[in-house]
């Protein structure tokens, strides 16, 4: 899994498939919470309406392709090309915004959640 990451984090861009279907509308895959670990731009395939693209464009993690035009997805690549040829690849997200979206924060603000609700019944 460590070498995994370290290729991962060795990409200058990472690429997401969720396809363009609305049942996709409230999925947020794993893989993107791992991308942001990373803090590698993303180029993600997503539903317009959908959450995966909102926390891309908030967070500014990349770039969201929200529909089968082939020129957007070509432009998309193209300005990675081009920012890949001009310099390094920057991160994306600091470490305290990143740090919000890791699984150990994230499960204690489900068992809180949890608490919270269970405490009042």
């Amino acid at each position: 899994k460590e070498q995994l990451f370290q290729y991962t984090k060795g990409a200058h861009l990472l690429l997401l498939f969720l396809g363009f279907a609305g049942q996709s509308d409230y999925v947020v895959p794993a893989k993107l919470y791992e991308y942001i670990a990373v803090k590698r731009p993303i180029m993600a395939f997503v539903p317009w309406a959908s959450q995966t693209r909102l926390l891309l464009e908030e967070h500014g993690l990349g770039t969201a392709i929200t529909s089968h035009d082939p020129e957007a997805a070509s432009q998309a690549i193209l300005k990675y090309f081009h920012d890949h040829n001009h310099g390094p690849t920057q991160e994306t997200l600091s470490g305290q915004v990143a740090a919000q979206y890791e699984y150990k924060y994230l499960t204690a603000q489900l068992s809180t959640l949890l608490d919270n609700v269970l405490s009042n019944r």
